[in-house]
């Protein structure tokens, strides 16, 4: 059995249908040395904290992720992207 975490434990990837790759995705919007950064907070396969985060983000290089200027642009960006894998999932 292969199986996915979620929030709420272990799903055996049969149970899950089709599923949407951002579906499971957690994120954090943060802001570090005036950038806005949107970073992962799953690494490893475990879920970290936002703390945690962002010292992965550092560790790895910042300049790997995208910056914006506020965190409003990262989040219509987020959103933007959003939009484009429903729409390659869907169509």
């Amino acid at each position: 059995m292969t199986t996915v975490a979620t929030v709420r434990g272990p799903v055996d990837t049969i149970d899950l249908g089709q599923t949407l790759m951002h579906e499971h995705i957690f994120n954090i919007t943060a802001e570090i040395e005036g950038k806005t950064y949107v970073l992962p907070t799953v690494w490893d396969n475990q879920i970290v904290s936002p703390d945690e985060a962002v010292k992965r983000a550092h560790a790895r290089g910042l300049d790997k992720w995208p910056s914006y200027k506020t965190e409003d642009e990262a989040s219509k960006r987020y959103d933007a992207m959003h939009g484009y894998m429903e729409q390659d999932a869907w169509h």
